[in-house]
């Protein structure tokens, strides 16, 4: 009763070693990648907190003109709003074009040094 054996079955310490080298090397570039997602989301819950922001201050502007229509063009800055330690600075123009009066409300923060906005056109009376 000889028995075969095989010696060349399973892998060698070099396969081993390059395939943790090239899992590493995968898990590393992932890795790499989620500063700049979280970056991405916080740039996005800013942007959707200033759409807030622009949105609520249209609301305002369109039931003060259901009291009093706005008579000129108009253009101020609203009170600021603070949240998570950004301030939003919201400002709105009245213009009228053909018989129709039509509010930009905008919203301007700042964050590490860069200046971003948000428009929003409605109309007002």
């Amino acid at each position: 009763m000889d028995r075969n054996v095989d010696n060349n079955s399973g892998f060698t310490i070099v396969e081993i070693i390059i395939s943790l080298l090239l899992i590493s090397l995968a898990l590393i570039a992932i890795a790499s990648v989620f500063p700049r997602i979280t970056q991405s989301q916080m740039i996005i819950r800013e942007v959707e907190e200033a759409h807030v922001i622009a949105n609520d201050a249209l609301l305002q502007l369109f039931q003060e003109s259901e009291n009093s229509p706005f008579d000129n063009e108009t253009n101020e800055e609203m009170d600021p709003v603070v949240v998570n330690n950004i301030t939003f600075t919201p400002s709105y123009i009245i213009e009228e074009e053909d018989f129709v009066k039509r509010a930009v409300v905008t919203v301007r923060w700042r964050k590490m040094g860069n200046d971003h906005e948000v428009t929003l056109l409605g109309v007002v009376r």
